[in-house]
């Protein structure tokens, strides 16, 4: 199969993009195969649609996931068949949202503290629990904690993965999401968050 990654003006600079916008956290896993595929299709604009060939491609992400052509191959069309990647011409896919879903929490970057709080807080109903509690556990992969039951806290910009997180799953009619500029537990916060 040949594949042909449309995305940077070259697989070096999305290579460089998802070094620079990964950050490894103590107690955070390493990206699996598909996901290193994954982010090897960031970012995606209708302005920077330039090819690489395909040879480049494989070679430079078989050196940086330390797998082999043929399983590079296989997980890219695993990715399609499972929804994370679609064909945009013959042969030349793109990241959809369910794949961006898959690896925002290797995406987060910690930014300067901007004075305002992002709250999340949800009330789903008990027959979506499976998709609340990935829900939950996507808020806190890309660093909100637990403040009160079902009200979820964090001092960075997390505006548009929030946002494609519940649109993603459907629950936007269960989901609010505020943008505060004080709180009165704002000194304990700023503990838990490390922000002097």
């Amino acid at each position: 199969m040949k594949i042909t990654p449309a995305g940077l003006t070259t697989f070096r600079d999305r290579t460089e993009f998802v070094n620079i916008h990964y950050m490894k956290k103590p107690h955070s896993k390493q990206p699996s195969l598909i996901e290193y595929v994954l982010m090897s299709f960031l970012p995606f604009t209708n302005q920077n649609i330039r090819r690489t060939g395909p040879k480049k491609f494989f070679d430079e992400l078989a050196s940086i996931s330390k797998a082999n052509r043929r399983s590079l191959s296989a997980t890219i069309s695993r990715a399609k068949t499972q929804g994370y990647l679609k064909e945009v011409e013959l042969n030349h896919f793109k990241l959809t949202n369910k794949g961006l879903l898959k690896i925002q929490r290797h995406l987060v970057n910690q930014h300067h503290w901007d004075k305002n709080w992002r709250v999340v807080f949800f009330d789903i109903p008990e027959r979506f629990k499976k998709k609340r509690d990935y829900f939950t556990s996507e808020l806190r992969a890309l660093g909100f904690k637990p403040w009160q039951r079902s009200v979820w806290i964090c001092p960075y910009d997390r505006t548009k993965e929030v946002d494609l997180l519940a649109e993603e799953l459907g629950l936007w009619p269960y989901v609010e999401y505020l943008i505060v500029k004080s709180v009165t537990s704002g000194e304990k916060l700023r503990k838990l968050f490390n922000l002097g």
